[in-house]
């Protein structure tokens, strides 16, 4: 197998991906859940919370509309097995608390280890058709079921204080989604300079201030028009004055415009 490569499987609404190398193409916050599974490659993990350096054989529970990013230092040696879903899946319903919260295991039972090696070798196996993608969908349920009837250990997370500015910000961004909130007032709110927040955040987050209040904007108008929400005029709830500026980011962001 090449050195740098990538593989996929679907069965029921469900996407397995085992690649290897730098090509992260998922957005850093979506609206599916995902699981993680990582195998190599020096790596830290970042949240709105927390900075994480990866070991081999981390588990990571991400749960949808959950911020996160993958700093790498060695791109060509990032291996992971990735497991995407949406919400509402009838088949996850018995674990359903399993997507509550943003988890990262270090102490994968046997259970759980066997379920995921199942996943790996469906998607690197020389056999990839039907047959593949039951074996990893068997799987995946086995872990699940694993995840939800037992007690889990999650690491050992150091978590900003909250007096962060970086943490500031996040709390301050996340009240003010249906507001027109531009980065020079955060930085007032924030009391400190432009140049200074954004920096700071770019750091501690992996992603540019603009980027974050942008993507957090338009997953929670996507949340709205799925309650019931007006797509046309969800805009003046999540922050844009107008909505040509809105349809154009959303589109952009999803693929499809507000209406579908």
């Amino acid at each position: 197998m090449d050195s740098i490569f990538e593989t996929n499987l679907n069965y029921n609404q469900i996407s397995f991906c085992y690649s290897k190398g730098p090509q992260i193409r998922e957005r850093e916050i979506h609206t599916y859940h995902e699981i993680l599974y990582f195998l190599g490659g020096e790596t830290t993990f970042l949240s709105e919370n927390f900075q994480k350096e990866l070991k081999s054989g981390t588990l990571i529970i991400i749960p949808k509309e959950t911020y996160h990013f993958f700093r790498l230092k060695t791109p060509e040696e990032f291996t992971r097995l990735k497991i995407s879903f949406p919400d509402g899946l009838e088949t996850l319903t018995p674990a359903v608390d399993v997507m509550n919260e943003l988890r990262i295991i270090e102490n994968i039972d046997t259970s759980m280890l066997y379920a995921l090696r199942q996943m790996c070798t469906a998607l690197t196996g020389e056999n990839t058709g039907d047959s593949s993608a039951f074996l990893a969908y068997s799987a995946f349920l086995m872990l699940m079921a694993t995840l939800n009837l037992q007690s889990v250990k999650k690491s050992d997370i150091r978590y900003r204080e909250s007096a962060h500015l970086a943490t500031k910000t996040v709390e301050y961004i996340n009240d003010n989604l249906d507001k027109e909130v531009s980065i020079k007032a955060i930085a007032a709110a924030m009391n400190t300079s432009q140049s200074s927040l954004t920096h700071c955040f770019k750091r501690e987050l992996g992603i540019s201030l603009h980027k974050y209040v942008i993507e957090k904007r338009l997953i929670y108008a996507k949340r709205l028009i799925a309650e019931g929400e007006n797509s046309s005029k969800v805009y003046l709830r999540c922050g844009y004055s107008d909505y040509s500026s809105f349809y154009k980011a959303y589109k952009k962001l999803f693929g499809t415009p507000p209406s579908k």
